[in-house]
């Protein structure tokens, strides 16, 4: 192409699409070698030729949801695996967002990790993005990566992903992160007390309860994710 030359709506929308696959492509083909399979061996396991098979990891060739959705099984990868991008990412490509909502998924801001454990200074500025399954995340608006060992009797582990909806308020029983002391964060179980300020419970013997005056809710966690 010439240089000064301009790309046409549906010249710029075949480019985008393109990346689009390639993206897809090399991350098939990624963990398809994690994996030690071959081409021909993925598939078989999913009933395609293993020219279809190379044909998606050069991202040539469209890929259905469908053919996604039996990869991602054989390879035990989430989908989301087969996806990732960031928000500079989905400017870049707008055909991405197509993608994203076909496969059902979402894209969600993460914040550095909050203790699960004594309340420490984060979320202060996002950390990453992730994509993940629409139906994992309901009505989460952003999620935390977890630090400590405090909520491992809820099996709430050291790095899981959590899901996080905004809202000021919970029900007792509830899993939150909370502000404590106007600037601290913390996931922790609500208890709510008649007459009395609410208290972060962990649920983890060895850490103490969290009761004061100054604990704002920041959100309810509504879902979670381990890479396994």
């Amino acid at each position: 192409m010439l240089a000064g030359s301009h790309l046409s709506w549906t010249e710029a929308n075949r480019v985008a699409e393109k990346s689009v696959y390639k993206e897809i492509g090399a991350r098939i083909r990624e963990a398809r070698d994690a994996a030690g399979m071959t081409m021909e061996e993925l598939g078989t396991r999913i009933g395609y030729t293993k020219y279809a098979v190379s044909k998606w990891e050069a991202g040539t060739r469209p890929i259905s949801i469908e053919a996604l959705k039996a990869i991602a099984e054989v390879l035990r990868r989430p989908i989301s695996y087969f996806v990732r991008t960031d928000m500079e990412g989905l400017h870049l490509y707008p055909k991405f967002s197509d993608v994203l909502t076909s496969l059902n998924l979402t894209v969600l801001p993460v914040y550095g990790f909050v203790n699960a454990g004594e309340p420490a200074f984060v979320m202060d500025h996002v950390n990453e993005y992730v994509t993940v399954p629409q139906e994992a995340v309901g009505q989460a608006r952003f999620a935390i990566r977890v630090r400590g060992d405090s909520m491992v009797g809820l099996g709430i582990h050291d790095g899981d992903l959590l899901f996080v909806r905004p809202q000021d308020d919970a029900d007792d029983g509830d899993i939150v992160v909370a502000r404590v002391n106007g600037e601290e964060y913390t996931v922790k179980r609500l208890r709510k007390r008649h007459g009395k300020p609410p208290v972060l419970e962990s649920a983890n013997p060895d850490y103490p309860l969290i009761v004061g005056e100054d604990v704002r809710i920041v959100g309810k966690v509504v879902g979670q994710f381990r890479m396994m």
